[in-house]
């Protein structure tokens, strides 16, 4: 790889991945590697040493059967009972087994008994929601109305696999059964599972185990506050953000994303500094706050200002929250020039003067196919799914490597 003398790089597997006296684009990357851009930074870096992380954490060594049941089903552990949530009001309840992202997380009653987790937010999709408990059982289920989506269930902070499990989508009652009989027995374990407008019915086990909250307080808040790729179009599981956010360590995170907004785009008739918006995220009192975005400013005017005003409120708002401002990732290569002139540049210069990073992974997807029409010129044919603006699943993991990487530097600083 070449390089220029006289600037201070940083280098990850040999790649160059970001320059923090000016702009990489286009120059001095290593084939098919377009690298993202840290500014305000600086260059004290710790890498971060979590290979084969995968989507949010690693793998159990030894992990549990994971199977759903049909719809419907009955029970496979007889002579067990089911543990529902406290419903109705602001969570947590007292009394409840179970503990829920935060105090700012809502359970809606009915449904069967069944409990929807979603963030307090009047303009985001249902959010990626969270339920936590501890058993000791050598099996359970954990059961949950079918509402089309995904979740995903971590073990004492590993998972059992990478694979999201599918919820089917036809309203029906089902059971997904963790068996330990061969994975460790009845021991204590700390159960976080997650997933986009869950709707939880509770947990089936045998009496003679325990199920209760949790002993572990709940650490730091990140928000993440964005268009789509935020929300990943509701599949939260798989979003980008979702995935930043853990490997950051930030295990009560809140994913406030309008599909089709902007600093000036209008998604569900609000941008990005509309009051509700900045509303939404105020709330949280979060000590990160992450804005990613977005190609739904391209070519339109007036972004530069309208990221300034929305800045200046967020930071009079969030006196002493860290904010990390990371540009467009360019979707298709052919509006790159555009995306530069009329969104990254303007994003950049307004979240330098408020005094926040900025990270810009314009040209990190390469090529001119996608997952739809791969033609093998770029990493497009894997990461960019087939309607040729959003990320497959393997584009969000990407991504989220990619500005994961350079956020965890400015993180440790605020932070340790």
């Amino acid at each position: 790889m070449g390089r220029r003398t006289g600037y201070p790089v940083i280098e990850v597997d040999g790649a160059l991945v970001a320059d923090t006296s000016r702009s990489l684009t286009g120059e001095d990357t290593t084939a098919g590697q377009a690298s993202p851009v840290v500014a305000g930074l600086g260059v004290k870096r710790r890498y971060l040493d979590r290979a084969n992380e995968g989507d949010t954490g690693s793998l159990m060594a030894v992990a549990p059967t994971l199977a759903f049941s049909a719809a419907n089903a009955a029970t496979g552990i007889a002579s067990s009972v089911l543990v529902g949530p406290t419903v109705g009001g602001v969570i947590p309840v007292a009394g409840s087994p179970y503990r829920y992202n935060s105090s700012l997380w809502q359970v809606f009653g009915g449904n069967n008994a069944y409990t929807q987790i979603k963030p307090i937010s009047t303009n985001a999709q249902p959010g990626q929601g969270q339920v936590e408990f501890w058993s000791d059982a050598d099996k359970l289920e954990i059961v949950l109305k079918g509402g089309g989506n995904t979740c995903r269930v971590m073990i004492d902070g590993k998972l059992p696999t990478f694979v999201p499990q599918a919820i089917p989508g036809d309203g029906s009652d089902y059971r997904l059964l963790l068996d330990f009989t061969t994975a460790g027995g009845a021991i204590g374990r700390h159960f976080s599972l997650w997933g986009t407008g869950l709707y939880f019915r509770g947990v089936q086990q045998l009496s003679r185990f325990g199920l209760t909250v949790p002993p572990r307080p709940r650490g730091l808040r990140c928000v993440v506050a964005g268009d789509s790729y935020v929300s990943a179009n509701g599949a939260q599981n798989d979003a980008f953000s979702v995935r930043m956010a853990r490997r950051l360590g930030f295990s009560d995170s809140v994913m406030l994303g309008v599909p089709s907004s902007g600093y000036v785009a209008l998604g569900n008739s609000v941008n990005y500094g509309h009051v509700t918006r900045l509303a939404d995220v105020v709330q949280y009192a979060p000590d990160l706050v992450v804005v990613y975005g977005t190609i739904n400013d391209n070519n339109l005017a007036g972004v530069g200002v309208a990221a300034a005003a929305y800045f200046a409120a967020l930071r009079s708002a969030l006196p002493s929250t860290v904010i990390v401002v990371v540009g467009p990732v360019d979707h298709n290569g052919a509006s790159t020039a555009s995306l530069i002139s009329t969104v990254r540049d303007p994003v950049r210069v307004a979240a330098l003067a408020a005094g926040f990073s900025f990270v810009d992974p314009l040209t990190i997807l390469t090529g001119t196919g996608n997952a739809g029409a791969p033609n093998g010129t770029g990493n497009r044919d894997r990461y960019l799914s087939s309607d040729g603006v959003h990320p497959t699943t393997e584009g969000h993991e990407y991504i989220a490597q990619r500005i994961t990487a350079e956020i965890e530097p400015l993180l440790q600083a605020k932070f340790s």
